[in-house]
């Protein structure tokens, strides 16, 4: 394209045809991630989801287990000791006014 036939008015207008379309591109992209965002919101939550139904399930099969429950004893201790409880502070098992 030989930019030197056309006038100054004429390219200004061109130039300024070209920066209205490059600004509804942009719009177009940027409702496009946004919509894209969602999705990929929707299905990662969906995803979560998914794994804690599972999580849910095989505690809730397992249970029937005695080593199941054994180690979710363990494990119910190891929580309560990470975190500064013990049972005998929960249940006050221990009476220290005598």
């Amino acid at each position: 394209m030989n930019l030197n036939k056309f006038t100054k008015a004429e390219l200004i207008s061109k130039f300024k045809s070209l920066e209205t379309k490059a600004k509804t591109n942009e719009n177009d992209q940027s409702n496009q991630t946004l919509s894209s965002l969602i999705i990929t919101t929707l299905i990662n939550f969906r995803k979560i989801l998914l794994k804690i139904t599972l999580v849910a399930f095989l505690i809730r099969t397992l249970k029937k287990y005695s080593l199941f429950r054994r180690l979710w004893s363990i494990f119910n201790w190891l929580v309560m000791a990470i975190f500064g409880f013990s049972l005998m502070d929960l249940y006050d098992l221990l009476s220290w006014n005598g």
